[in-house]
């Protein structure tokens, strides 16, 4: 509409953002038109008579010069022709009324409208602001419509004629009230809901704290192994029932899927105890022997295996647990319908999804830990580590089965790899605890002799120092 009244103007919005300074700087010139979409300070004032600086910045780059490389007088020359214009310029625009704002529409919170509002007026400069709104506006279709329309309607007023009115400004103004405690009461609620999640992510967050500070976790691993088999006991042994009908054959098959399958753990071995208590206890001095036993085997390793097995455990249960409870809150706003209040019952499930995420993190802990073994790995022989030549006599050298060249090392529990690595050894899981690979097999591609999966830039497992797509993984 402008361009075609033959008005020059300047359009401030997100698309220019390398000139909204400029723009905002020259929108107190004489004249000067800006249209701009909701704006706050911008970082710079408007001037009436527009801003020395910016307009000799301008002046110079008409000319072809960069203001950033002129000479001193040159500069100085463009900015004191600037200044004489701004201040004739400011004479005109004050004695005309100042800037005047014009908003084409109501924001629903008024401290929009107050800041447009606040860029005429600056600094002791004269200014006013006028606003104009629709009946069709949505503030005033949600919240006025009918009310200033009954208004028209007794005055007897045409729909082609403004309404100025202390009623029409109250009320809208009691609207936008009300909208901003709406949205403030949605922004609360997200809060609190917020709270609920941030009060378990400190308490995990300091549980696995202690994990890393913590120097022995054998207290910790043993204290989860005693709590796995108090709950198996309950679950197949439960004092409900009669002796019996008890499930014994189901507590052996947990107990061996723990890796704890021995034969004092056989059936005729467990009924022999004269009750569940004892049991119970057999179980758990049964699991203290065989931690003792893997630590006294691997007492350097064994530390750094227990914190691996705690922290893959605890992260990977943890993201498990914010995807499953964020699905949970999208939709707990139906409990509205039932008169159940959304928030306690956000607050009950959640509670029930950490007590089950605590359960399953010392589930996996308990049944990771004994399946998780430490295998040897020889040093590569000296006069071929690093280089990728083979030996004088021409001799190729080729791992052992099973294993890989090198310092390689990795741990792996149930066939998944542990993150981090280890002193001079491998540990490998799985049901008979043997690591992947064979004498004679093919090695496939992307993996190791030992069955150990490679990254394109890992070090090739043969030694030579190389990334792995730049030797064997060619």
């Amino acid at each position: 509409m402008l361009k075609r009244r033959g008005i020059k103007h300047e359009v401030l919005n997100a698309k220019f953002h390398e000139k909204e300074a400029p723009i905002v700087a020259q929108a107190g010139r004489s004249g000067a038109v800006t249209i701009a979409t909701n704006m706050a300070g911008r970082g710079t004032d408007i001037l009436l008579g527009g801003n020395p600086a910016g307009l000799a910045s301008e002046m110079l780059h008409r000319k072809g010069l960069n203001p950033a490389e002129v000479d001193k007088e040159t500069y100085d020359a463009a900015l004191a022709e600037a200044k004489r214009i701004c201040d004739a310029e400011h004479d005109v625009v004050v004695e005309a009324g100042g800037l005047h704002i014009v908003g084409t529409e109501r924001h629903d919170s008024r401290r929009i409208d107050n800041q447009l509002r606040g860029r005429a007026g600056r600094q002791g400069d004269p200014g006013s602001s006028r606003f104009y709104l629709s009946l069709d506006d949505d503030l005033m279709k949600r919240f006025a419509s009918d009310r200033v329309a009954g208004l028209m309607e007794r005055l007897g007023l045409e729909e082609d004629m403004a309404i100025e009115s202390r009623l029409v400004s109250k009320t809208i103004e009691s609207a936008q009230t009300r909208v901003e405690g709406y949205n403030f009461d949605i922004r609360k609620r997200v809060v609190e809901y917020d709270d609920v999640i941030n009060k378990q992510r400190e308490t995990i967050y300091e549980e696995r704290d202690k994990v890393l500070r913590n120097e022995d976790l054998t207290d910790t691993v043993q204290s989860f192994v005693d709590q796995e088999i108090d709950a198996l006991v309950d679950q197949h042994l439960s004092p409900l029932i009669p002796q019996g009908e008890w499930s014994m054959a189901g507590l052996i098959a947990a107990i061996e899927a723990m890796g704890l399958g021995s034969p004092e753990t056989t059936e005729d071995a467990l009924w022999g105890f004269t009750s569940r208590e004892a049991i119970e206890t057999h179980l758990k001095d049964l699991a203290a022997e065989r931690l003792e036993q893997k630590d006294a085997e691997n007492s350097e390793e064994w530390a750094l295996i227990e914190r691996l097995v705690l922290l893959r455990t605890i992260d990977s249960v943890w993201v498990e647990h914010l995807t499953e409870v964020d699905e949970m809150r999208q939709g707990i706003g139906l409990r509205g319908i039932a008169q159940e209040d959304p928030l306690n019952a956000f607050k009950k499930e959640a509670f029930a999804l950490y007590e089950e995420m605590s359960s399953l993190i010392r589930h996996q802990v308990a049944t990771t830990i004994f399946r998780v073994s430490i295998v040897r790995q020889p040093t590569q022989p000296q006069g071929t580590e690093g280089t990728g030549q083979p030996p004088a006599d021409g001799s190729q050298p080729a791992p052992a089965p099973g294993q890989a060249g090198g310092n390689e090392s990795a741990a792996q529990a149930g066939g998944r790899k542990l993150p981090g690595p280890l002193p001079q050894g491998r540990a490998s899981g799985g049901s008979g605890g043997a690591t992947s690979g064979g004498s004679g097999g093919a090695i496939r591609p992307g993996y190791s002799p030992a069955g150990i999966r490679m990254g394109r830039n890992d070090a090739c497992w043969c030694g030579s120092g190389k990334k792995y797509k730049k030797c064997h993984g060619q």
